[in-house]
């Protein structure tokens, strides 16, 4: 229900600033950088929303926001494979298409035992960093 609320809450808000902007004459100036705070606010948001949606009590989603609020980490389940995995996603997300599409020519030229093995160290590569812990449906406790 909070949850809920936090939403109603922050579409009214929306709502709200959107008329004042049109009554004082804002609506027609959206710059680029009032545009990357509407996103930035309202994902920050939409997150901190989560945070009680995904919690199992209030107590319990009010312990997160002040973990959150000491700006400590908790790496205990971040193992190093799945650091590296991480790691590898982010670099793969900012490499230029060129090189991209160089190297699936190159993977499409292999002999196919050899692409068979790279495909087959990549599965074992995801295998080891993929938990063997089962996590219920969330939407199982509704």
């Amino acid at each position: 229900m909070l949850w809920g609320l936090l939403h109603g809450v922050g579409l009214v808000t929306v709502r709200v600033w959107a008329s004042v902007r049109k009554r004082i004459g804002l609506a027609k100036h959206n710059s680029r950088s009032s545009r990357f705070a509407s996103v930035l606010i309202t994902f920050h948001f939409v997150c901190l929303a989560w945070i009680f949606f995904r919690a199992e009590t209030v107590d319990r989603a009010l312990a997160i926001l002040s973990h959150l609020l000491t700006f400590t980490t908790d790496t205990s389940n971040l193992t190093i494979s799945l650091t590296l995995v991480i790691a590898l996603g982010f670099i793969a997300h900012w490499i230029p298409d060129g090189w991209l599409e160089i190297a699936r020519n190159g993977f499409v030229r292999l002999p196919a035992p050899v692409q068979a093995c790279a495909l087959f160290a990549l599965a074992l590569g995801l295998y080891f960093v993929a938990s063997s812990d089962v996590v219920p449906f969330i939407y199982s406790r509704f």
